[in-house]
């Protein structure tokens, strides 16, 4: 390949990579332009009994903001980016006691930022790309007390690094694909039992599962799952110190389920088809996609690992199996049954046996609910799902039809409330909603109609 067309190949690389990132910057600009709609909190994340969040109030853009669960302990922590752009915080990640984020001041570019609430204590923590371009830090994730990201640098586009919170504690993990126009892909930053585990392409086994412990030299490939064809690890899982990973080759439209204790020989393949990968109480939960709809587990042994039950009941027809969430040794799930639409899309749940599993409820008899932000509270699930009579609301369930209820008609009448991007912190949980007064605004609930009430009008 000319000189030429290896840097158009690298500029069109390095643009597929920002676009992506960008994505979720308009998405952040997209609410803050709606601000006359309310602030629209987004990327709720708890910080040692904090909850850290972007928002718009109208003034400063969207920015950084923080809340303990009332009116007046809720406030900008830092005007980072000066105007009514902000600086668009993203990525928000709990690393011990501090937040760390990408964020943009107008200045330097998207970089790298951390926070402990104050505003003395948030700074950038590195110009990772010296001057106005953006490092544009991505994929933040906590492994053994340090943060690891995906970032580019002037020599060694967008690769690993990892920082303690300092300048001097920053820096690249290892350049995987060599040279400043090429890109490792690297994706699924994963923490196993403290060492990261994630997918990246060296330029020449393709993309395949990595591992590393913070240093250039115990960042290694696992192995070279498909030797003759290209590899896509796209989904992983940690179970204990365990990781099980789906990889679709591209001799194969299904997706191979793995499991590996961090050693070649110690990885295995397990099932040939799984979705939605999820740790419940120490075994993996799955959609079979062999037959879609059908639930399935794994031990981490071939014998220990199969389908348990299909919603259609055998039926042929498609439904569609997603959302699977742990809540103590139960996994919750929303599926149709398949049945010529008896039941539409609803919540189920399942203890991993046949004979455990079943319908919740039928929320919606009319149509489909559509569950959907399903999150454990203290052994309680609360999702968003959909009635004629309430629209999109805030729900409960302990896996029984009588304890299935709607916990508040956020938005009365048939107007949705809409909530969304529930996080639990304490024994509540917040969460994003509209009243159809304030505008998308922060929330707050116990799980209870008394102890639902919106935490401050910010804009």
């Amino acid at each position: 390949m000319s000189t030429r067309m290896h840097r158009l190949v690298s500029v069109c690389a390095v643009a597929l990579t920002l676009a992506a990132i960008s994505a979720e910057q308009v998405r952040g600009s997209e609410d803050a332009r709606a601000s006359s709609l309310g602030s629209a909190p987004h990327q709720l994340t708890e910080v040692a009994g904090t909850l850290f969040f972007s928002a718009d109030d109208g003034v400063h853009g969207r920015e950084l903001w923080k809340s303990d669960g009332t009116a007046d302990g809720t406030s900008l922590v830092d005007d980072i980016g000066p105007g009514t752009l902000g600086s668009d915080p993203l990525d928000l990640t709990a690393v011990g006691g501090t937040m760390f984020f990408s964020a943009d001041d107008g200045v330097h570019g998207r970089e790298l930022w951390k926070s402990d609430g104050t505003p003395g204590g948030t700074s950038m923590v590195r110009d990772i790309y010296p001057g106005d371009r953006p490092s544009a830090p991505h994929d933040i994730v906590a492994v053994g007390g340090q943060a690891f990201f995906v970032a580019q640098s002037p020599y060694h586009g967008f690769e690993l690094w990892r920082t303690d919170g300092t300048d001097a504690g920053t820096g690249l993990v290892k350049d995987i694909n060599k040279g400043g126009g090429r890109r490792s892909n690297i994706r699924n930053l994963t923490d196993v039992s403290g060492t990261l585990f994630f997918s990246a392409n060296d330029g020449a086994h393709g993309n395949e599962i990595w591992l590393s412990d913070g240093t250039s030299g115990g960042t290694r490939m696992l192995a070279d799952v498909n030797t003759v064809g290209r590899d896509w690890p796209f989904e992983l899982e940690a179970v204990g110190d365990r990781l099980f990973f789906a990889e679709q080759t591209d001799d194969s439209q299904l997706q191979d389920l793995w499991v590996t204790d961090g050693t070649r020989n110690g990885t295995s393949f397990l099932d040939e088809s799984a979705l939605d990968l999820t740790d419940v109480d120490g075994e993996l939960f799955y959609e079979w996609h062999l037959r879609p709809g059908t639930l399935a587990k794994s031990d981490g042994t071939r014998a220990g690992t199969g389908p348990v039950f299909a919603p259609s009941g055998g039926s042929t027809k498609i439904s569609h199996l997603h959302a699977i969430t742990a809540v103590g040794a139960h996994a919750f799930f929303v599926a149709g049954d398949g049945l010529g639409g008896i039941t539409g899309q609803e919540l189920w749940v399942s203890d991993g046996t046949t004979d455990g599993s079943s319908l919740v409820k039928d929320i919606n008899p009319s149509g489909k609910s559509y569950p959907s932000d399903l999150t454990d509270v203290n052994g309680v699930l609360l999702f968003r799902a959909t009635t004629r009579q309430a629209g999109a609301e805030l729900w409960r369930s302990d896996g029984t039809a009588d304890g299935t209820t709607l916990v508040d008609d956020l938005r009365p009448g048939t107007g949705s409330g809409a909530p969304s991007q529930i996080t639990p912190m304490g024994d509540s949980v917040y969460f994003r909603a509209n009243d159809g007064v304030h505008g998308a605004e922060l929330w707050r609930s116990d799980g209870t109609s008394a102890g639902t009430e919106m935490v401050d009008d910010i804009a």
